[in-house]
């Protein structure tokens, strides 16, 4: 399963703060917002990331 000495992810916390891009959502066509997402790891790491994100469907957009 996990390495004993592997550091993964144990709570993962998104803002409720969203900043608004002029991107559309490749699934829905709706606005893409730009939100904080706090990770917090097993040997209780914070770690501070940016993620897209769309409101209107409620999915976190991948970028390639």
């Amino acid at each position: 399963m996990f390495d004993q000495n592997e550091n993964y992810i144990i709570q993962r916390i998104p803002s409720k703060k969203l900043k608004e891009t002029e991107k559309l959502c490749p699934y829905c066509s709706g606005k893409i917002y730009v939100r904080k997402v706090a990770l917090i790891l097993k040997d209780d790491t914070h770690i501070d990331s940016l993620e897209l994100y769309c409101k209107a469907c409620a999915k976190v957009i991948v970028e390639d």
